[in-house]
């Protein structure tokens, strides 16, 4: 299990290419509250990454400001190395999935995803052709016609992901979609999403407050501080892809929390619950405990 070095507030993806999005020294105050405070991250194209803190600890914030519906009181955000720090919603190359679904409740669901195309003014056989691709990508083939009010809240959020998908985005941001979603629908919709991510050439930035939901789709997580928030530490989940729910009790990721046992402050390092640890694998499990004591 690595964790990047504490050394450097900055969290930067492998060299290469310019990254989708880099945050330079960000900061967003309330008149006297610091919600965020010098926040560095870059994130590279088709990465999936992952934003964990407790409450109040800039997560959303942070997003919304890439996102373009909050101005930073500092700092700038760079979208593949353009400067968007002034640069209205619509016309950055990102989407936004909401907890709160935010669907139009007198639209049908084709409707509803084919807003953003139909404002864009995509001709009406490629708007249909994507809807439809959209849809089956969230399994909800024969659902065009109802209405929101007649679909569960699993269904709901398909809706609202199929709408972010249809338009392509280069960015896609998910401000934890499922948080509010029953366990069972959870665990399908992580897994859908995962395909959705893994079937198109985007960066996904994901923000939850949950520790394994993180560790099952991100390739790095960063940990934010409580308020103000910072970034606090950045941990490489080494776990092979694919990550494929269906694999019989995902045993890649209870090897890793058996192995970092404190990630969920279930078991103690020194529990006879697991096998003993060697010197290099207890001095991981504590970094990481450290990083996400936070949490705790």
């Amino acid at each position: 299990m690595a964790v990047d070095s504490a050394s450097s507030p900055v969290a930067t993806p492998p060299s290469g290419p310019i990254p989708a999005v880099a945050l330079e020294n960000l900061e967003r105050t309330y008149g006297d509250v610091v919600a965020v405070s010098g926040i560095n991250l870059e994130i590279a194209d088709g990465e999936f990454f992952s934003m964990l803190g407790p409450s109040g600890s800039g997560k959303t914030t942070t997003l919304r400001m890439i996102a373009g519906f909050e101005l930073p009181t500092g700092g700038r955000v760079l979208l593949h190395g353009k400067d968007v720090t002034a640069v209205p919603p619509f016309d950055r190359d990102v989407n936004t999935v909401f907890q709160d679904y935010a669907l139009f409740p007198h639209m049908t669901v084709g409707e509803n995803i084919a807003y953003g195309l139909e404002i864009r003014k995509v001709p009406r056989p490629e708007r249909d052709s994507r809807v439809a691709e959209a849809m089956r990508m969230v399994r909800l083939e024969g659902f065009e016609t109802r209405r929101p009010a007649q679909l569960s809240g699993g269904q709901r959020q398909r809706v609202a992901l199929a709408r972010a998908l249809v338009n392509r985005p280069r960015v896609l941001l998910l401000d934890e979609p499922l948080g509010a979603l029953d366990a069972q629908t959870r665990l399908v919709l992580q897994g859908e999403l995962l395909h959705a991510w893994e079937d198109h050439d985007m960066l996904v930035l994901h923000v939850t407050h949950d520790i394994e939901e993180a560790l099952l789709l991100a390739d790095r997580v960063v940990v934010m501080t409580g308020r103000p928030g910072r970034v606090r530490e950045v941990i490489r989940v080494p776990v092979p892809r694919p990550r494929d729910l269906s694999s019989t009790g995902r045993s890649e990721l209870v090897a890793l929390i058996r192995r970092g046992p404190l990630i969920l402050g279930q078991i103690d390092v020194d529990s006879d619950m697991i096998d003993p640890f060697t010197n290099a694998e207890e001095a991981e499990i504590r970094a990481i405990a450290d990083a996400l004591a936070v949490l705790l």
